[in-house]
Order: C-alpha cells, then sequence, then structure tokens
C-alpha cells in the first residue's frame, strides 16, 4: 500500500543486523546507479537517525527534513526508491493527531549476491549499458588461479581439542535472535499463482503444474518477469518453450534461454493486453508489397523485426536500448515500435537517433497511436507536410529537384493513395 508521509508526521528508524565498511562501497557502486543519489543520502540519513534515537526521543518528517534538507517530495520518492530495492520496509501506524512511520532499515546484497542476482544486476546493466556494468564487476571477481602446492593449514581441531562433551559446548545452544546479514524481499507485482494457471494452459496442456519447479525456479522466473516487466502469461510461453523436462526438478529452467525467448517474442515491456494483440496480430488479406511490410510490423517483435532488417546480423547494444527505451518509457506497442524503427531507417540515413526517436515517441503516444498501419499512416503524413512546406519557401532548380525526389520516394512507401487509403480502412475493420 502506498502512503505519503506528511511533514507532521513522525518517523523512527531501526537497523535491521550490521553496517560493515564495505557496504559504503557496495551502495555507491552497485546500488546508487540504480537508486540515484537522492535515494542514496536518504539511506545514509536514516542510518545515522537510527543511532540518534537510541539516546533521544522521535521526530517529525519536518524536522528530520529540515536537518538533512530535503524537501517532502523528493523523500517520499527517495524512500520508494530504497523499498523497491529491498534496502528499507515501512510500516504505517495510524494515531488520531497523526501518523507514525516506522522505517526498518536493511544493509545491501553482497556484491556475489548482487551481481548474482538476475534483477539487480539486471537493472545495474539497463541503467550503465554492458561495458560499464562490467567494469564494475570486475572490481569483486576474484582470482580464479589455482595455488600450487598441498594444504597444510592446521584444523580447529588439532590446535583447540574441544571436548564436546564438557558443560560449555552442550550449553552452547542458542535459541535468541542474533544480529546478522538480514536483507528485506523485493515487493513483487508478478503473481506466482497466475504464472502457474498460464502454464498449465499451455500446449501440451496440463503438463506443467506447481510440482514440475522448485522453490527457487519460481523465484528466478519472478526476477526475470520483473526485470523484463512480463506478464505471467508471457513467461509461461517463454518457459513452456525452454523447460527442460528430462532433468530433475530445480534444473528444468534454463535462465539464459528464457530470457533469449523473451526477447525475440516479446522484447522487453509488454501489458496483457498488447501481448494478446501480439500473438494474435490483425493480418491484412493482401497480397501487396505494403501489406506485406504492415503485416511483417504487426507480428514481430522489434528486436527480431531490426534483425530482419539487418539481413539476420544481431541487432547491436545501442539499438537495443532504444527499443528497450519506447518500450519501458513510452511504452509504444511493438507494431508501433517496428513502423518507427523502418521509417526512421528511411529518413535518417539508415541510422537509429535516439534523441530523434524519442521525440518521435512522445508525439505517437500523444496522438494515440497503438498500431503500425496508422503509425506509418501518420508518420509520411507529417513528413509530406514537410516536403511541400519546404518546397513552397524554395525557389532553386536544385531545391525543387530535391523535392521531387522526396514526393517520388513518398508515393513508392505510399504504393499509392488509392492503395494506402484502402489499407488503412481495412486495419481499421480488423483486417478485412
Amino acid at each position: 500500500m502506498k502512503s505519503i508521509a506528511l511533514g507532521k508526521d513522525y518517523l523512527s528508524v531501526s537497523f535491521k543486523g550490521l553496517f560493515a565498511d564495505y557496504d559504503r562501497d557496495t551502495l555507491i557502486n552497485l546500488y546508487e546507479p540504480i537508486i540515484g543519489y537522492a535515494a542514496l543520502a536518504l539511506y545514509f540519513s536514516f542510518l545515522t537517525e537510527s543511532k540518534l534515537e537510541e539516546v533521544g526521543p522521535i521526530i517529525s518528517h519536518e524536522k528530520f527534513l529540515n536537518r538533512i534538507q530535503m524537501n517532502l517530495d523528493t523523500f517520499n520518492s527517495a524512500r520508494e526508491q530504497l523499498e523497491a530495492m529491498g534496502l528499507v520496509k515501512t510500516y504505517l501506524e495510524e494515531k488520531e493527531e497523526y501518523n507514525l512511520y516506522h522505517y526498518e532499515l536493511y544493509p545491501p546484497y553482497p556484491p556475489d549476491r548482487f551481481i548474482n542476482n538476475t534483477l539487480y544486476y539486471g537493472m545495474l546493466k539497463r541503467n550503465l549499458g554492458d561495458q560499464e556494468a562490467e567494469l564494475i564487476k570486475s572490481i569483486y571477481v576474484t582470482s580464479e588461479e589455482e595455488i600450487e602446492g598441498e594444504d597444510i593449514s592446521a584444523t580447529f581441531k588439532e590446535v583447540y581439542r574441544p571436548n564436546y562433551d564438557s558443560k560449555p559446548f552442550s550449553s552452547a545452544t542458542n535459541t535468541d535472535k542474533i544480529k546478522g546479514r538480514e536483507n528485506a524481499h523485493i515487493n513483487s507485482t508478478f503473481s506466482t499463482a497466475d504464472f502457474i494457471e498460464a502454464c498449465s494452459l499451455q500446449v501440451p496442456v496440463g503438463s506443467l503444474t506447481k510440482d514440475s519447479f522448485s522453490k527457487d525456479e519460481l523465484n528466478e522466473i519472478s526476477r526475470i518477469a520483473e526485470l523484463y516487466g512480463a506478464s505471467e502469461l508471457e513467461m509461461a510461453v517463454a518457459v513452456n518453450i525452454t523447460y527442460k523436462a528430462d532433468k530433475p526438478v530445480g534444473e528444468r529452467i534454463d535462465t539464459k534461454l528464457i530470457m533469449r525467448q523473451l526477447s525475440y517474442n516479446s522484447q522487453y515491456r509488454v501489458e496483457s493486453q498488447i501481448l494478446r494483440d501480439n500473438l494474435n496480430p490483425k493480418k491484412l488479406n493482401s497480397e501487396s508489397e505494403l501489406a506485406k511490410k504492415i503485416n511483417q510490423m504487426e507480428s514481430e517483435a522489434p528486436v527480431k523485426y531490426l534483425q530482419d532488417l539487418q539481413k539476420g546480423i544481431e541487432p547491436a547494444d545501442a539499438d537495443l536500448n532504444i527499443l528497450n527505451t519506447l518500450s519501458s518509457k513510452y511504452h509504444l506497442t511493438n507494431p508501433v515500435i517496428n513502423a518507427l524503427v523502418s521509417f526512421t531507417l528511411e529518413t535518417q540515413n539508415n541510422t537509429l537517433p535516439s534523441n530523434y526517436m524519442q521525440k518521435v515517441a512522445a508525439t505517437l503516444v500523444r496522438e494515440g497511436v497503438t498500431n503500425a498501419a496508422d503509425a506509418l499512416d501518420y508518420l509520411n503524413g507529417e513528413r509530406k507536410k514537410r516536403s511541400k512546406t519546404s518546397a513552397k519557401k524554395a525557389g532553386s532548380s536544385e531545391t525543387e529537384a530535391k523535392n521531387d525526389k522526396i514526393n517520388k520516394e513518398e508515393e513508392e512507401i505510399d504504393n499509392s493513395d488509392e492503395e494506402w487509403n484502402r489499407l488503412i480502412d481495412m486495419v481499421r475493420n480488423g483486417g478485412k
């Protein structure tokens, strides 16, 4: 439940576990690129506040924020960043005149656990890019060089000779809760129950059930879904295709294959309705080249579509990042992304400039465009307007020749206005 703290509300901070010196480096190197500097500053301020409360009373948010020179909006946003990454858990205690917020502070994951976590390290790579993320990762990579020679180290028993039957050892069993490296769990929107239900509907029907997965495998599936923004149905499709039934439970899913399948089937962040549209695209009943082009845009994931345009060559990381931005930031459907990619390559000298594409994407969002035909109709219409405007302003024969060339290209792309209008009507009538 999302709750916005007010200045008059009070707060208490407690730290769960132990904070080591190397945790500061971990937070700066691995967490800050994801949560941002404001959230990191709030974390350290919470850490200090937890120590101050050991010798003084709790204070209001207003007093706390005045101390750290942070406004309330920034605080609430930064707090959510910390909560999302498992660094803070918030508990609300409602009182008559004010609310009391209890903030539980958790230590960060150690580097090995962070980097081996698909969701965390995936977010780091998404925000920094592969090269920068790998550079930071190299700080924590241990040498695999084996030391030659025989291990002659002394054992505990050889040195201390413990008598396990003596009273100190027999009474050493501890039942108290001791501080340690306790970490909070991330709140996930992915529903395991819905995922299992979707799995049961895959072909062959009923072959995958809850017993088909270990707890760790289900957790890994949930993390991958959060990383890609994938729906339960999308994950069920990807898992079903890559599932290894001949392996023992706990070894039947291959995370790399699942992520590869997600990249090709429903690239990046896809809402359930968009996913259903992509799995069941509206085909145009026409054999014209333009209709084939639109059908391809409607049916293929952006990565696969771009790869096809590049004659099978895998897209560069920079281009993949652009596709990810169009999907995650602007929530364009796959067909609209494909149309924008095609249009940009045609008009920007076979390049995909990020700033240009984002500006056009924002316009498509405002126009409410959701399919490839409408996207091309709008984009080509805008290009014609610009061509006509430039033609009116120009007077030289060289400019006129250039505009004639542009108009000729427009006619080839549209395959005649009559054919284009017929296809647009076909799209709006369900492809018939």
